[in-house]
């Protein structure tokens, strides 16, 4: 049987889905053809059996098709079209599994080789590399210390956010937050968080006004911004350096204002100046 120039057009779109060009043909094949045993498929195809029996797992694994024990023996069925939209859906959930691990093991490595070099200055380039720093503060042991230009609805989307936000309550994260901001719209649901693990400051952009986010946390004194065309962050892991950073953030923030929390959802409003 000739392979149609269509068929390799189709072959060549499926790739991108996590089909081999084998498991491609065999699948298109199927889908053309209907159910058939896997010596009919080789003599139509003009290639192996055991290549259509390799083929045919894989595919099997990726519920696109089955096999069906018939009058005629075993035998290869398709699942439909539709079974592609239900393994991409499935590559998807996988895919934020790994995402909502990937902080932590992240978090794990990073520390791994801070522990065999020392002190370390790690650069991050670009918009992905200044969420990577987010996610990284994750990590935190006990509390995080943050100078505030913006929230995670800034850098990432809700439900990454979100997220981020729940493993910090998970960790028992404390917060301190400082911002130049005289009010701060809603920007959570999780509620706990708001509850129980964050507080925010004002302090006067005329006494010392951030250009910078800063986190601050174990032994990690980062810095980013991205609000500029060169987006890029630093992480300094130095303990000394980080003790230092929060011994000064410590001194501000005793000197910031408190801020009203309104609600539970992270609105807060600085206090009017007497």
């Amino acid at each position: 049987m000739s392979y149609d120039a269509d068929s390799e057009s189709l072959r060549d779109k499926l790739a991108p889905f996590g089909l081999t060009a084998e498991e491609a043909e065999l699948y298109i094949f199927l889908l053309r053809s209907g159910s058939m045993r896997a010596l009919e498929v080789s003599r139509e195809l003009e290639i192996p059996r055991t290549n259509v029996y390799r083929a045919g797992d894989r595919l099997v694994e990726k519920a696109l098709i089955r096999y069906t024990d018939g009058s005629r023996g075993r035998e290869l069925a398709p699942l439909g079209p539709r079974s592609l939209e239900d393994f991409l859906a499935r590559q998807q959930r996988e895919l934020d599994a790994r995402k909502r691990e990937l902080p932590s093991v992240l978090g794990e490595l990073v520390n791994v080789a801070a522990n065999e070099l020392g002190s370390r200055v790690i650069h991050y380039d670009g918009i992905e590399g200044v969420r990577q720093i987010t996610r990284n503060s994750v990590e935190a042991s006990g509390s995080l210390k943050i100078f505030e230009l913006s929230s995670l609805n800034a850098l990432f989307d809700r439900d990454e956010a979100e997220a981020l936000r729940r493993q910090f309550v998970e960790r028992n994260i404390f917060i301190q937050q400082i911002t130049n901001l005289k009010r701060i719209d809603a920007w959570t649901d999780v509620i706990e968080l708001i509850d129980r693990l964050w507080e925010c400051r004002r302090l006067d952009p005329n006494a010392l006004h951030f250009e910078y986010e800063l986190l601050i946390y174990d032994d990690v004194y980062a810095a980013y911004n991205f609000n500029e065309k060169d987006v890029f962050g630093i992480e300094i892991r130095s303990a000394a350096l980080a003790r230092t950073q929060a011994r000064l953030f410590d001194f501000v923030w005793a000197n910031s204002a408190r801020m009203r929390k309104i609600g539970h959802r992270g609105e807060v409003r600085a206090a009017p100046q007497k």
